[in-house]
């Protein structure tokens, strides 16, 4: 149980890094934000995507039922 919530946490935040580093990439093509900034913004989406789902889990994990 440990380790699967661990390796949930683990992959929201690879997935987190992946959409934010995406998203971020994307604005300073545009010219909107200058890559130093993005950098820290995408460290800070990251961070924020895995805590929200850590704590939506703390509430109770998502189980599907064997039936």
């Amino acid at each position: 149980m440990i380790r699967t919530h661990l390796l949930e946490i683990v992959e929201v935040t690879l997935l987190s890094f992946l959409l934010s580093g995406t998203l971020w990439n994307t604005a300073v093509g545009a010219g909107a934000i200058a890559p130093p900034d993005a950098a820290v913004a995408v460290a800070l989406t990251t961070l924020l995507g895995a805590a929200f789902f850590t704590a939506d889990n703390v509430r109770g994990p998502r189980t599907i039922d064997p039936r």
